[in-house]
């Protein structure tokens, strides 16, 4: 009988295939938050949910409204609403392992679910992250809330492009989990300060933990810092991938250069 990660998910009776599938979620989990805290939560839902043949798609949609209803609580910019605000997207943080839980439950992965499912993590933070600005600058009228605000979409938006860019034309997957194996995770095993830097910043800039840590700020009274270390995560990680990107690009036109050249002094 396999074992299963979390002792509560007994209380569902998986049959061998669903708690061998569990394992495997689990074992391929690299957010911290997520195997340690998140899976805890999302695994007996997707467990409920894949035995009463919900669609994994059906799922990812119903998450993005979650994401919704965050972003628009955040929009009126009082404490409690932001405070709500922040815990559903907490809540969606959760709910974005259950719709990839379910297809893999179900066998039913597709690579238009993986493209969803991104589409979906991206909708919500950007409608959290817009929302809150307008929140706090309707209510604070701080400038540098509106700065702030517009440097992390400016560069949200460029980290997503270079993501992006990467799936397209390296790989076939549509899954960032696919990025962060294929290119960050190669790039962490490489030496020097700024390989052991992505190694372990990489891991703030994963939902699970930027979400976990959006909820503490809102909590404490502090959501200003959300919108300041949006801005200052994502700069620094389109700034990283990109310098990375150029490096690669670089080497290879070097290799490829080399090869031209032995070819031409043999000729």
């Amino acid at each position: 009988m396999t074992r299963l990660p979390y002792s509560h998910l007994n209380l569902l009776k998986p049959t061998e295939a669903e708690a061998a599938t569990c394992v495997k979620i689990v074992q391929s989990t690299t957010g911290l938050v997520a195997r340690h805290l998140n899976k805890r939560f999302s695994l007996p839902i997707s467990l409920f949910l894949s035995r009463r043949g919900f669609k994994p798609n059906n799922i990812t949609f119903f998450n993005m409204g979650v994401g919704l209803i965050s972003g628009l609580l955040a929009a009126f910019g009082t404490d409690s609403s932001i405070l709500w605000g922040a815990f559903f997207f907490q809540l969606a943080s959760v709910l974005d392992g259950v719709d990839g839980e379910v297809a893999k439950l179900t066998d039913r992965a597709t690579q238009m679910g993986q493209w969803l499912d991104t589409l979906s993590d991206n909708l919500t933070l950007l409608v959290f992250l817009v929302g809150l600005t307008i929140g706090l600058y309707q209510t604070t009228h701080d400038f540098l809330i509106l700065v702030a605000g517009e440097v992390a979409l400016f560069s949200f938006f460029v980290l997503l492009a270079i993501m992006l860019l990467f799936l397209k034309k390296n790989t076939t997957s549509g899954s960032f989990v696919t990025y962060d194996r294929e290119f960050v995770g190669k790039i962490s095993q490489e030496k020097g300060f700024l390989p052991r830097f992505v190694k372990y910043g990489r891991y703030f800039l994963k939902k699970d933990s930027f979400a976990l840590l959006f909820l503490l700020l809102a909590a404490i009274g502090q959501p200003q810092l959300i919108i300041y270390a949006v801005a200052l995560g994502t700069t620094v990680g389109w700034l990283l991938m990109a310098y990375f990107n150029l490096k690669k690009g670089l080497a290879k036109t070097s290799v490829l250069s080399k090869v031209c050249l032995s070819r031409d002094e043999g000729n």
